[in-house]
């Protein structure tokens, strides 16, 4: 049952959790373990930078709180040592600093891996808030590591098969692990993208809540800054549902632009991350006739595709354009090319070159094209990029 109490909500996921506090001074570890015990977590210490390691083994803690000033090991070498570990690489952490600490030092532990800052003396419902937060990012994230290894079970249990099913239950079945796959690739790229949106809001609030503390006025500036940003996350929000949600199969007029929009919009920070430089030549007006969700599908497969092409960056251009007959769509990629032998296969299921492919996004991209009256080319050379171009009829066609 779905709690209507988002106060409530925040407790329970509080008592779930258990925080590693860390720092080597006993009067504020005690206050931060006082602190974070009225709030409803769990916790754990340790007193030094060489103890994190072994204590996060034994007590498995779903955030840390630490000190960066720390005798021996302090607390950009705790970081460093925690992003490079597999286990820990998605650990919140956030930093305690003091008060004098530069500019320099926390952007060098931001770039090691500091998720949040706080300078001491702290508030202690701003340290509640600020935890609050990054875990909230951290329990999205691990939502979607889970879907992407639940994923990878289902995929595995159809190539187990001698031979694919032709039955249209377990081909539905087939294509929504497909879609759920390009949608996992990009949850890293979206989780951050949240995270990011997020920061602003807190800033505001906080803002806000000191200036009501000096019962000074609140600037309206800060909190409308705060609401673009939070509606912001729920439009980001509300196109993931959309395509991670099942194929709702209404076929209608739609904007091939708009399709594509939507897509860029969703893969815009995969596409920051992977050095990917973005260029759109949009000239198609006309509306053709399908099933939005479906050409949503063909975009984002041709586009991962297209990311997974570039391993050290490079350019991805999307044009539309149209004739008297036709509208078209281009996904032109500067990345590692595809051989002639490879071409000749790419469209068959079970196909693939990756070593965790599944060999059914180009494959189903070809059929969907295809219940569209439309057909899809590619061309390629290797070390030249490649060229995915799509052709649909107009109405009346």
């Amino acid at each position: 049952m779905v709690s209507l109490n988002p106060v409530a909500e925040v407790g329970e996921a509080r008592a779930e959790h258990l925080v590693l506090v860390v720092d080597d001074d006993d009067s504020t570890r005690a206050l931060l373990r006082l602190t974070l015990e009225r709030a409803g977590y769990q916790i754990a210490e340790a007193q030094r930078g060489d103890e994190v390691l072994q204590t996060i083994v034994q007590t498995r803690p779903n955030a840390l709180v630490l000190d960066m000033l720390m005798p021996g090991m302090n607390g950009l070498d705790v970081i460093e040592q925690l992003r490079n570990a597999p286990e820990t690489n998605h650990l919140p952490i956030l930093c305690l600093t003091a008060g004098l600490s530069s500019a320099k030092e926390m952007t060098e532990a931001l770039r090691a891996g500091a998720d949040d800052f706080l300078r001491k003396p702290f508030n202690p419902d701003e340290l509640v808030a600020r935890l609050d937060t990054r875990l909230r990012v951290y329990r999205l994230a691990n939502r979607e590591r889970q879907r992407v290894i639940e994923l990878e079970m289902l995929i595995a249990s159809y190539s187990d098969s001698a031979e694919p099913s032709d039955s249209a239950s377990q081909a539905d079945r087939l294509a929504r692990a497909e879609q759920l796959a390009a949608i996992g690739t990009l949850s890293a790229g979206i989780a951050h993208e949240i995270n990011n949106l997020l920061q602003p809001v807190l800033m505001g609030i906080q803002l806000a809540l000191e200036s009501l503390n000096e019962k000074r006025p609140v600037d309206r500036q800060v909190l409308e800054v705060a609401e673009r940003e939070l509606r912001r996350a729920q439009r980001l929000v509300r196109q993931l549902l959309d395509f991670s949600g099942p194929n709702r199969g209404i076929v209608g007029s739609v904007k091939l632009n708009d399709v594509i929009g939507e897509v860029l919009t969703l893969t815009a920070k995969q596409l920051q991350y992977a050095q990917i430089r973005l260029v759109k030549e949009f000239s198609a007006s006309t509306s053709l006739v399908g099933n939005a969700d479906q050409l949503k599908q063909v975009v984002l497969n041709l586009i991962v595709n297209a990311v997974q092409a570039m391993p050290s960056g490079g350019t991805l251009t999307v044009r539309t354009w149209q004739t008297d007959q036709n509208v078209f769509m281009s996904v032109e990629d500067s990345g590692v090319g595809i051989t002639p032998e490879v071409q000749s296969r790419l469209f068959t299921p079970f196909f693939t070159t990756k070593a965790d492919g599944t060999g059914l996004g180009l494959a189903l991209s070809d059929q969907i094209v295809q219940e569209h009256g439309g057909r899809i080319a590619v061309e390629s050379e290797p070390g030249q990029g490649a060229t995915f171009t799509i052709a649909f009829p107009l109405p009346g066609d």
